[in-house]
């Protein structure tokens, strides 16, 4: 073979291995497709969503025992878990319906709910969150509902044809659209019939911390903008911050904050949700056999074993204030940021000095 036939093999080789690590080889129904806001259905929504974070803060409560710190994105766990939720048909919906601590017959509700306050916290600047199914599944995904949870819920849905190099890039991508430094880790899969579920929110805060009491006298740093809450408290106190009754008195309560120094507190957290699933017995989420026949008309029962065995959560929360630093201290805090629209919790966490 000539020198030059060679060269332009070798030339063609490289072009198609670029193209094949390219990290825009996949595209995602969000980026081209707009939420579109829905009338709300005549259910009270914010008692679903609040059992469900009194839910999840025990989990990473417990969670915490060992890793000291966490912080937990209810925000965008919620809206993965819906879009499982609408995916799934029978015992499978059974499953993701205790998980979101749910007994609605079917999702419309909740989607119908949930979607004018997505719609509205996508407005948000300094808050960013998504959720995400990646099908490494050899078959094509119902489109169709794929573009409906785009509108719906501002989800993604998408197909990987394997779990390698490029798939890796994509999700990679997908994530610093919301965090530049959030990178997927190796999920180790070796299956290519299976289902990953990817949520992430992060947030940044520039306010002014001030002190208040709770009714019985504990002790509580408390602050907020136009749209937040920040409220931080002793992690020993078990205090029901987060009900809308608590949450209320404290704003109420609120001490002007004297000027102090600035301060600056940087922490983020991945999830890991199995955890959570598997404490609810919600086993066949994670190991099938599914109905997820919404996904695919495929992923059946009947049909091959499939399950979401990875379920993975991130959260990135930046916090630029003035006042006394509660995480300055010895004791371990608890916090939390809720949305004062809609008085529901986006972060959770706990913060443990070294």
């Amino acid at each position: 073979m000539r020198p030059l036939q060679l060269i332009q093999i070798g030339a063609l080789l490289a072009l198609t291995l670029t193209a094949c690590n390219s990290k825009t080889t996949y595209s995602f129904p969000t980026e081209t497709i707009s939420m579109r806001a829905r009338t709300p259905a005549q259910e009270d929504f914010q008692p679903f969503y609040n059992s469900y974070n009194a839910f999840v803060k025990q989990n990473a409560d417990e969670h915490a025992i060992e890793n000291d710190n966490f912080l937990f994105p209810v925000l965008s766990s919620y809206q993965t878990g819906l879009t499982i939720l609408a995916s799934a048909e029978s015992k499978s919906y059974q499953e993701a319906a205790r998980f979101l601590r749910t007994d609605a017959p079917d999702e419309y509700p909740l989607v119908q709910c949930f979607n004018p306050i997505l719609i509205d916290l996508k407005k948000r600047q300094n808050l960013k969150f998504g959720s995400s199914l990646w099908m490494i599944w050899p078959i094509p995904l119902e489109k169709p509902f794929s573009f409906e949870m785009a509108e719906k819920l501002s989800s993604d849905i998408i197909r990987l044809g394997n779990t390698g190099v490029t798939a890796h890039n994509a999700m990679d991508r997908w994530l610093q659209k919301f965090e530049p430094e959030i990178k997927i880790k190796n999920p180790g899969l070796e299956r290519n019939e299976s289902i990953m579920s990817v949520g992430v929110t992060t947030l940044t805060l520039n306010l002014s911390l001030s002190k208040t009491e709770t009714p019985d006298g504990q002790k509580v740093w408390i602050a907020t903008d136009d749209q937040f809450a920040f409220v931080a408290w002793k992690a020993d106190n078990n205090l029901n911050i987060l009900s809308p009754k608590q949450f209320h008195l404290l704003l109420q309560n609120i001490i002007s904050p004297h000027p102090g120094k600035e301060s600056r507190f940087v922490t983020n957290h991945e999830t890991n949700l199995t955890k959570s699933l598997e404490a609810l017995d919600c086993n066949q989420i994670l190991t099938g056999p599914n109905n997820f026949r919404n996904l695919s008309v495929e992923i059946i029962p009947e049909g091959d074993r499939i399950g979401i065995p990875y379920l993975r959560q991130h959260a990135a929360l930046t916090l630029n204030f003035q006042g006394e630093n509660p995480f300055e201290g010895s004791e371990p805090i608890s916090y939390a940021v809720l949305d004062k629209k809609s008085e529901m919790p986006i972060l959770i966490g706990k913060h443990t000095p070294k």
